[in-house]
């Protein structure tokens, strides 16, 4: 006999597919569609999971505060007490890109925490679980406050060991554009993490930004000196870490003078 023909008329095979036709319907008042919770509650939960992850990854943030205080600490007592001069101004100058340059490392390491949970990005974007953008913006949310603490640790040190005009607009208008540099530079980290494949090469492409605007910003290397088939590097790269240096001084003796070193 056919025993397939048989077990699909026995009462088994009935109850079975009344069980998969009644799990198969949608139950009543919920909402089963892709983007059913809104992008509030999506951004609230993702923003949360990504500060509990922050904290629970403490090698990430224990390097840039290290960094951050040792590096800026050992620049300031360099620059100490800069003289109202000619000389200290020039000193000035180099003292700014060494301190902008300081922000330049959490640029290569913001990458990492993103490559690392990539695959749980994929499982669960693809899921419907959140949006792509919601999570984009959890995830520069979530660097806020502590980017704003590596900048407020780094511009107390430097900017009062230095010795900087102390009047309250410039004091303020500086540690605004403090926070500036130190979040648009890690956001641009995250961006590499983003387009590329893995964390070298992500890497590699954080380093070479970094060295080619440095060498071509005009500071280490005056425009005229700068090979002409570097040229156009050294005029594309004004919009990026030339303008950091140039922000924190902006109205300024020390901007024009800046301005006069890094074009001439």
């Amino acid at each position: 006999e056919d025993w397939a023909k048989l077990f699909k008329q026995s009462p088994m095979a009935a109850s079975i597919k009344a069980v998969v036709e009644e799990a198969s319907r949608e139950p009543a008042g919920i909402d089963a569609s892709e983007d059913a919770r809104g992008v509030w509650s999506e951004l609230m939960s993702v923003l949360q999971r990504q500060l509990v992850s922050h904290w629970r990854t403490p090698t990430y943030m224990s390097v840039r505060f290290w960094w951050t205080l040792i590096g800026t600490l050992l620049t300031s007592l360099f620059y100490m007490n800069l003289p109202a001069t000619t000389d200290g101004a020039f000193n000035l100058v180099g003292a700014s890109f060494g301190f902008v340059n300081l922000a330049t490392i959490p640029l290569t390491s913001a990458a990492a925490p993103l490559i690392k949970e990539r695959a749980v990005f994929y499982r669960e974007t693809s899921s419907g679980t959140y949006r792509k953008f919601v999570y984009a913006i959890a995830v520069e949310v979530a660097e806020i406050p502590f980017n704003l603490g590596m900048a407020l640790l780094s511009w107390i040190i430097f900017y009062w060991v230095v010795g900087l005009d102390t009047r309250a607009d410039r004091v303020i208008y500086n540690l605004l554009m403090a926070f500036a540099v130190y979040w648009t530079l890690p956001l641009i980290g995250q961006l590499f993490s983003f387009l590329s494949p893995n964390l070298g090469i992500a890497a590699v492409m954080g380093g070479l930004l970094l060295i080619s605007c440095t060498l071509t910003m005009g500071f280490l290397i005056p425009p005229a000196s700068i090979p002409p088939w570097w040229i156009w590097l050294c005029k594309w790269r004004r919009g990026f870490l030339r303008r950091q240096i140039l922000r924190l001084y902006h109205g300024t003796y020390i901007s024009y003078l800046l301005l006069v070193l890094t074009c001439y």
